[in-house]
């Protein structure tokens, strides 16, 4: 199952966007799922709100103020208008302990059912996927809907389409287009790997350049991105950006004597809209706003989908390796062709 850059626990949020007005004194459900088709299997947290009229510690280690006990937990797939086309039951399951804090770290429970089989190559994005929970005994009903984004996509040059390596000194650049629907959130991510030799030993190493194009909103500045005219955003994996982002991004370590390039990766991500306006509602949290986004009807917590592609690794042309290893703004990072 693919994990995304985000908060994997959410156990308490102030308010919902929802018009349903929740009693601060009563118990609530707190959803926590992230859903792509090209899951092994969909998980989700599911939790729950407490007052505690005693000791706050003593009360946030009994199981039974973070979990229900009988929760009948649905995941489905309909349609915009809200017909279900296919429902499978979530189950309880145990998972890694979680780290030592406020709350106990066993039992942690998360729940737990296998993907639909048909979305798995699916291209629809006429899709909704809903989460629903019942708890019988205290008359609690719960929905969580999020819409399928968008396949993800690139728009790849001559030069690196289909190719194993790329040319940074291509005469036309290298030109990637990012595919990007406005009312979607997509990230682009470029992972170069590599490996250091420290201590007598290889170990390996990465770092992540990201562009984030946000939903329905105008998109940020970074380092070698563009936006405008017909290709809409795009950026150039060229000699003068790759050798610039290295040198930044990777520390001299007197430590390290040799580096070693292995390839690099281009990978991007489509999550539907509720992804981004929870994401920003805590990033832009201020002591003057303590609301935070929920797309939970009748709790709190985020239900949100995403896709990804992730496209082979590139090595480098022999040119280019050549100006990494011995070039000005990189040699003193010690990389070597061999």
């Amino acid at each position: 199952m693919n994990r995304l850059l985000i908060i994997l626990l959410i156990l308490f949020c102030s308010c919902s966007n929802e018009l349903v007005i929740l009693n601060p004194a009563e118990t609530a459900p707190v959803v926590y799922g992230l859903l792509s088709p090209q899951d092994s299997f969909h998980r989700v947290r599911l939790t729950r709100t407490f007052t505690a009229d005693g000791n706050l510690d003593s009360v946030a280690r009994l199981p039974d103020s973070l979990y229900f006990k009988n929760a009948e937990v649905y995941l489905e797939l309909r349609t915009p208008k809200g017909f279900v086309i296919d429902r499978n039951k979530m189950e309880p399951v145990q998972i890694a302990d979680k780290e030592n804090g406020l709350f106990f770290t066993r039992p942690n429970i998360a729940y737990e059912c296998k993907p639909f089989p048909t979305m798995s190559a699916t291209n629809s994005t006429d899709i909704d996927y809903a989460l629903t929970v019942s708890i019988p005994d205290q008359g609690i009903s719960t929905i969580a809907l999020s819409h399928l984004p968008s396949q993800p996509g690139l728009m790849l040059p001559v030069a690196m389409d289909g190719r194993k390596e790329i040319d940074l000194y291509e005469y036309h650049g290298n030109k990637v287009i990012i595919g990007h629907n406005r009312e979607e959130y997509t990230e682009f991510q470029m992972i170069f790997w590599y490996s250091e030799y420290r201590w007598d030993e290889w170990v390996d190493n990465q770092f992540v350049y990201s562009i984030k194009l946000a939903a329905g909103i105008g998109s940020a500045s970074y380092p070698g991105f563009k936006s405008g005219g017909d290709d809409g955003v795009y950026i150039f994996l060229d000699a003068d950006f790759l050798y610039t982002l290295i040198s930044n991004r990777i520390i001299n370590d007197p430590q390290v004597s040799l580096r070693k390039f292995y390839n690099i990766e281009l990978r991007i991500i489509n999550a539907d809209r509720p992804f981004w306006d929870y994401t920003w509602s805590f990033e832009y949290l201020t002591d003057f706003n303590d609301v935070n986004y929920t797309n939970v009807t009748n709790g709190y917590g985020i239900l949100s989908t995403y896709r990804i592609k992730t496209y082979p690794p590139y090595g480098l042309s022999w040119q280019s390796l050549d100006s990494l290893c011995y070039g000005a703004t990189t040699r003193h990072l010690n990389f070597k062709t061999w």
